[in-house]
């Protein structure tokens, strides 16, 4: 149709219900990485709280849908997908903090319709216990940024380092040496804090 894109989804479905998308309401098309292949896209509506990600069962369908949005689309925002636009925006303070790390996460294929690639936020001060007297000028107020999370405790990144060699030098094909034991993103770790906000929801036995 020459005004609306349509959406019959396949699974998850149990409603039969499809989804319209208008095509003067989009304002930008970001590739979207799902189960690691770049199979999605994520459609940026104008004045809207969410935007829509279609995960595609192959490339050739991904890349029909792309060019016809592309081409039909009258209000997409060319530098939506600018980083560097946006990071200049930042700079200048004409976007928040909240807004620039949102942006972020969106080029990087997090979301929070996807429970597997959930928005991620950088743990940034370090000093909680001056509430009403805190220095926004003392660089001891925060976190060293040029170390990972796994690294800002000497004991632990000690624990960790040891037993990363210790199975670098026991070699498994089975299972390669690593770091850290989880990732601080992951969908059990989103659901469990997603429980705290909504403890109504959790499953009952």
């Amino acid at each position: 149709h020459n005004e609306y894109i349509e959406f019959y989804p396949v699974i998850n479905n149990y409603k039969r219900k499809n989804l319209k998308v208008l095509l003067s309401k989009v304002e930008a098309l970001v590739p979207y990485r799902y189960l690691y292949k770049m199979r999605g896209i994520n459609i940026i509506l104008y004045q809207s709280q969410r935007s829509k990600i279609f995960v595609f069962e192959s490339e050739v369908e991904l890349k029909t849908v792309d060019d016809y949005l592309n081409h039909n689309c009258p209000n997409i925002d060319k530098n939506f997908t600018n980083i560097h636009v946006h990071t200049d925006l930042w700079s200048k303070g004409l976007i928040t903090n909240y807004d620039y790390l949102l942006y972020l996460n969106i080029m990087a294929s997090r979301s929070f319709s996807d429970l597997s690639q959930y928005p991620v936020f950088p743990w940034v001060i370090t000093n909680y216990e001056d509430q009403e007297d805190f220095d926004i000028s003392e660089e001891k107020n925060y976190r060293d940024l040029s170390k990972p999370i796994g690294a800002l405790n000497r004991e632990k990144l000690a624990k960790f380092t040891e037993k990363y060699l210790n199975d670098k030098t026991n070699y498994s094909t089975n299972e390669p040496p690593y770091l850290y034991p989880i990732h601080y993103s992951s969908p059990l770790i989103i659901m469990f804090y997603l429980n705290r906000k909504l403890p109504r929801f959790q499953l009952q036995t």
